[in-house]
């Protein structure tokens, strides 16, 4: 399977961290941080279908706050 490529640079990107955390409205996701070689610039790709934790499951609260005070993920910032 081929890599993330950087459009500004023409590279692969390379894979910096697996299992890094989205979290959004819908819930906690979990993908694969890759970065640019050459401009360092940072996606997340890779998710699953779901999201690992939702909403109305207990622990939601407490994975959110893991995940961030680690440095294992990020919050979306909601669209306007």
């Amino acid at each position: 399977m081929p890599l993330p490529v950087c459009v500004k640079c023409r590279r692969e990107m390379r894979c910096e961290k697996n299992s890094f955390a989205v979290v959004d409205s819908a819930g906690v996701w979990d993908g694969d941080e890759y970065a640019c070689p050459g401009c360092g610039v940072e996606v997340v790709v890779g998710f699953g279908a779901h999201p690992y934790v939702q909403p109305h499951e207990t622990g939601f609260n407490r994975e959110i706050a893991r995940v961030l005070l680690a440095g294992e993920g990020l919050r979306l910032e909601e669209q306007r």
